[in-house]
């Protein structure tokens, strides 16, 4: 039984694919300290990206009809929104979007 019309290469690798992700969306929720475990930590811009891509590529080539399908677009969905979710949790407070945790001093001194 194929998910689509299309040939089953395609959604062989689309089941691999979304295997990839979450794993590697997973895994950092494990706080295992060895350094493979906390290293998936720091590309997860590069994670979301490939959600992103793989989510369209779903979209495209699985039949949204079938109930494989809807768990696969589900699962990949849910991997994007926590990615993404993790990226402005890290990355936002950084920019100038977020309020300043230290107020700034009208005093100017050079001695200091």
């Amino acid at each position: 039984m194929y998910l689509s019309i299309f040939p089953h290469e395609k959604v062989d690798h689309l089941i691999n694919q979304i295997g990839i992700i979450l794993l590697f969306t997973l895994l950092p929720l494990w706080r295992h300290p060895h350094w493979f475990i906390r290293g998936i930590d720091f590309p997860c811009l590069q994670f979301m990206i490939f959600a992103a891509v793989l989510l369209t590529a779903h979209l495209f080539w699985l039949d949204g009809q079938m109930g494989m399908s809807q768990i696969l677009i589900f699962a990949t969905a849910v991997c994007f929104i926590w990615q993404l979710w993790w990226i402005l949790w890290w990355i936002l407070p950084f920019t100038l979007l977020w309020r300043k945790e230290v107020k700034t001093s009208n005093e100017y001194s050079a001695d200091k």
